[in-house]
Order: C-alpha cells, then structure tokens, then sequence
C-alpha cells in the first residue's frame, strides 16, 4: 500500500481487560473473622453473666456436704470475684461491639480489638493468678476441716490434676486468642484499606 493511500477510518480493537473493567472484590476475612469473634463475644457474655448469677447460689448445693464447716474462701463471692465477673462481662460486650463494627468493613474495628487484646492479655494474668490462689487456698481449707464430705472429695488424687489441667487449657486457650488479636489486628492487617477492600 503506498504512502498516499487514505487511511483507515475503521476504530481500532480494544483488549479487554477483566483487572480493569470487573468490579474489586472486597477481602472476605472481615466478614469471617467478624462472625466468629460476634459468636465468641455472644459465648463470653453468656458464661461471665451466668458465672456470676451461679456463684451466688452454688454455695447451697455444696452446704449440705460441708456437715456444718464454713465454706470455702474461693466459693464465697466477694468484691475481687464480682469485679473480675463483671470486668470479664463488660469485655465480652466490648468485644462484641468490636466485631460488628469488623463485619461492616469499619476501619475503627481495628484500634477496638488492640484494645480488647491488651485488656483481655490483663485478664488472662489475673486470672491465672486468682486461680493459683484460688487452688492453694482450697487446698489450705481441706486440710484444715478434712472431715466433710466435700473436702474428702477434693482431696482425692485425680482432683488437683483435673484443677490444673483445667487451669491450663484455659488460660492457653485464652492467650493462643489474645495473641492472634493482637498479632493480626496490630502487625498484619494495619492499613484500613485491607478492612474495607
């Protein structure tokens, strides 16, 4: 064709691109993580709520077993069992709230559950630590009235395994939570972007 050939007046062919013209796909973590952590909050509202209202009346299922004996310090519900109660209880509502926030995309979701994970790491210490009182105080109180049926029962060899384990499983549990709060919320997903897509 020579160089004064009239040129074409056809348009000339667009590539598609998908990564251009298809919509952004929003990450699905917020809305995974956000419902487990809504069902995890519902379960800890439930067990420090019903925690609480047990220890108040758990005491007359044990008293007749006590044949006469005081109770022990760890079952009397006093003002440090209610305030780390209560504590447990407004943490549970405050982590509930953090993934609701998580599961419509709110970028504020994120500095809600560092909070929660830095509280909720004091909790865990301070439970540990109320339970290893707890444990050498009742042990304290069986040796000193032996005689009832209830001390006889905690007194058996298989029981202070079971406190233990229970101990352990617990507070492992808690902070194998705690460090995945803080580990995915505080290094991992830090730019509101990864939040809201």
């Amino acid at each position: 064709m020579s160089e004064n050939s009239p040129k074409s007046d056809m348009p000339k062919q667009v590539q598609w691109d998908p990564s251009v013209h298809m919509p952004k796909r929003k990450p699905a973590w917020p809305l995974v993580i956000g419902i487990i952590f809504i069902l995890y909050a519902s379960f800890g509202i439930l067990g420090n709520g019903m925690g609480l209202v047990m220890m108040r009346f758990s005491t007359g299922m044990i008293q007749w077993q006590l044949d006469g004996d005081p109770l022990p310090p760890s079952m009397v519900l006093g003002p440090k069992m209610i305030t780390v109660g209560l504590f447990g209880l407004g943490l549970s509502a405050y982590l509930l709230i953090a993934a609701i926030l998580l599961t419509v995309r709110r970028p504020s979701a994120r500095k809600h559950f560092i909070i929660y994970g830095v509280l909720a790491l004091a909790l865990t210490v301070i439970r540990l630590v109320n339970g290893l009182v707890d444990m050498a105080s009742l042990d304290r109180w069986s040796q000193q009235y032996p005689d009832n049926q209830y001390a006889q029962s905690i007194n058996m060899p298989y029981q202070s395994i079971m406190q233990v384990s229970a101990l352990v499983v617990f507070v492992a549990f808690w902070l194998a939570v705690v460090l995945f709060v803080l580990i995915w919320f505080g290094r991992v997903k830090t730019d509101p972007n990864q939040i809201t897509g």
